[in-house]
């Protein structure tokens, strides 16, 4: 009974290497990426900040932010930053699959004063760890 030769055998070894090698490189770049079912979120436009109320030391602000969800599972807001400080998120927002605007208020627990017209910087934290970075402008 006779073996595989040497060279049949290296050939083999060099395409298995090569096919691995691709599909490592592949996931790692994200080109299969679109084969994941959390997606990406993307802002689409500006969105809005819209100061509500100041009591103490404690600020709210509506906000109105267009999103898509490219993913096929929705992704719940667990908290936001605005420009930097941390705020707490009101009435559990949850995004969607697709285009979808939202509305919802946040408070931070330190005052802020915003001129209407400046641009603000939001930072969405999602339920899957992901944050998303949004310019939002002030309105009043």
């Amino acid at each position: 009974m006779k073996g595989l030769s040497g060279a049949v055998t290296a050939l083999i070894l060099v395409i298995a290497s090569v096919v691995i090698a691709l599909l490592v490189v592949g996931f790692a770049f994200g080109i299969f990426g679109s084969f994941s079912s959390q997606g990406t979120i993307q802002s689409l436009g500006p969105g809005e900040v819209i100061p509500s109320t100041t009591t103490g030391p404690t600020t709210t602000f509506t906000v109105e932010v267009t999103l898509y969800n490219s993913g096929g599972a929705q992704l719940a807001i667990n908290s936001v930053t605005l420009n930097g400080v941390p705020a707490t998120v009101s009435g559990n927002p949850v995004i969607t699959v697709g285009t979808q605007t939202l509305s919802f208020n946040i408070q931070t627990s330190q005052p802020l004063s915003l001129q209407p017209g400046t641009q603000v910087q939001l930072e969405l934290i999602l339920s899957n760890g992901v944050s998303v970075p949004i310019s939002a402008v002030v309105y009043q």
